[in-house]
This record gives structure tokens, sequence and C-alpha cells, in this order.
């Protein structure tokens, strides 16, 4: 398969057509990573791998933006992400990389909760 056309799409993807006649929205990032120019061969394995990272990176910007608005436990980040659309693995390495640095903690989060509700008055009964 080969790259028919490489255009810029929206803020931070490429719009790339294939041979195949297939088009994709890849990170502009991945795109210059991997060097991708128009005419380049790819492979399947070279493509998937092209997807997962473009995915990934998109989910991980996503998933900070998310996070800076508000707290959120591992699961609900997780399904909020697959809800927005992405990939379920590319998901789930978000989620590894955020609890990995930190940046979603269940205990932290359950904790900071139990804090909002004995500020606010309300009571197990409410």
């Amino acid at each position: 398969m080969k790259i028919i056309s490489i255009s810029k799409d929206k803020k931070h993807l490429n719009k790339i057509t294939l041979s195949s006649g297939e088009e994709l929205l890849i990170d502009t990032d991945v795109c210059i990573d991997k060097k991708l120019s128009c005419g380049a061969g790819l492979d399947e394995a070279l493509l998937g791998e092209i997807k997962y990272e473009s995915e990934y990176k998109r989910a991980k910007s996503r998933a900070l933006w998310y996070l800076d608005r508000m707290d959120y436990t591992e699961k609900a980040l997780y399904q909020k992400l697959v809800k927005a659309g992405f990939d379920k693995r590319a998901a789930a390495g978000v989620m590894g990389w955020c609890v990995e640095f930190g940046l979603v903690d269940d205990r932290r989060y359950a904790e900071r909760f139990a804090e909002r509700c004995a500020q606010n008055n309300i009571s197990k009964k409410e």
C-alpha cells in the first residue's frame, strides 16, 4: 500500500489517503516521527503501528483534558475515553500511563469524595 496524499485536516491531524482508497486521520507528530510522505510504501504491520500510536497520542491528550477539569476513577476515565470513540486498546494503554504517573488514583478519589461529603453534611442515608 502506498500513500497517495497527505493534507492538514484539523489542528493536530493529517488526512492520509492510501492507494487502497482508505483515508486515515493521523496525529501530526506521528506523521513526523514515522517520516510519512507521499509515495511511501506501508505494510500492514507498519500501518497498524501508525494507527495505534496516533490513537494513543490522541486518547492521552483527551485524558489529560478530562483530568484537568475533574478527578475520575480509573474505570470512569477509561469508559469516558471509549465512549468518546477511542480504541479500547489505546484507552487501556493511556490508563496504564495515568496510573503509573499518579494522575488517576482510586483511593485518592474516594478520600476526596468522602471529604466533600463530610464538608457538605451529606450522610450515608442521603
